[in-house]
């Protein structure tokens, strides 16, 4: 059974002849008599008889013929519904961490997408190992995740055991900024011990219990006596720009940020660790057009810093 025969029979029922029916349907009367009869013997049951007044439904012919409406009918809203417009509306759902880079290629992304279209977007600054089990539990389709390279086997035994796939992003030494009204901008080389007076500015929530340094605050490596930790990158740039005794470790920032703050930004001569920030996402996962549009500018901003 298959769906031309049905809807020849109801097209005969319909018609109320072999005749008006094949010439409606544009076959020969003899082929769909045949389908007819065809169909009749996978049913089991005659679907009509012929009389005076053309093809009549016996009443188990019927029954089955409304079913087969039924069926037609399901049929046609399915054709409907899938030749209906894709709605214009922009879904995106990523996890990252804090850094200036990632912001400053989101918001180019949000410039080409904000043009009246709905969309629903979620963009959520975290650390490397919630991002990881928000994409296993399915609470964001991709992400990214940042690590020391010290710790890269660790990282990459873990996307592989939570069925995770990566593309690299950038691979950095930190710089450290501060206001620009500190004297150490004018200082052509800073060292470590220069940064120990002034007040460091860290994120709270990155440290990962089962290494024994963590994921991405450098000083928590050393002896850190003077520091605050911010949990949103609002207070950060805040307590950077208005106090100028203050300074943070981060990823390369984009210029255009760093003038809008008044900071500069400089490597530590004496003190270098190299981090990687990796695109994951679940493997077999077909990235969305939103979600290529979204790394695409990422992905120029960073050849940019």
């Amino acid at each position: 059974m298959n769906l031309t025969s049905l809807k020849y029979a109801l097209e005969v029922e319909k018609c109320g002849s072999v005749t008006n029916a094949a010439k409606r349907l544009s076959v020969s009367q003899p082929n769909l008599s045949k389908m007819i009869k065809d169909l009749e013997q996978k049913i089991g049951f005659k679907l009509f008889l012929r009389k005076n007044k053309g093809m009549v439904p016996t009443k188990k012919g019927k029954e089955f013929l409304n079913e087969a409406h039924q069926v037609m009918k399901q049929l046609e809203s399915l054709e409907r519904f899938s030749q209906m417009p894709v709605e214009n509306r922009v879904e995106l759902s990523v996890a990252a961490p804090r850094a200036s880079y990632i912001t400053h290629g989101f918001t180019r992304f949000m410039h080409r997408i904000d043009d009246g279209r709905k969309m629903e977007i979620y963009f959520n600054e975290t650390n490397s190992l919630d991002t990881i089990n928000d994409i296993v539990e399915q609470k964001y389709t991709s992400g990214i995740i940042r690590y020391d390279v010290r710790y890269e086997k660790y990282f990459l035994s873990m996307l592989q055991l939570e069925g995770l796939t990566y593309e690299p992003l950038l691979e950095f030494e930190y710089v450290f900024i501060m206001s620009k009204d500190n004297p150490l901008s004018e200082k052509e080389t800073v060292l470590y011990e220069d940064l120990e007076k002034c007040i460091e500015i860290l994120h709270g929530d990155t440290v990962i219990p089962s290494l024994v340094h963590n994921d991405i605050t450098p000083s928590l490596d050393r002896n850190v006596e003077r520091c605050i930790y911010v949990y949103e990158r609002g207070s950060q740039f805040d307590l950077l720009a208005d106090e100028k005794n203050t300074f943070m470790w981060v990823s390369p920032i984009p210029q255009k940020i760093l003038e809008r703050y008044h900071l500069f930004q400089k490597p530590c001569a004496d003190y270098r660790r190299v981090m990687k920030d990796l695109y994951i996402y679940p493997k077999g996962y077909q990235l969305s057009q939103y979600e290529n549009m979204f790394l695409e500018e990422v992905r120029k901003v960073v050849e940019e810093l």
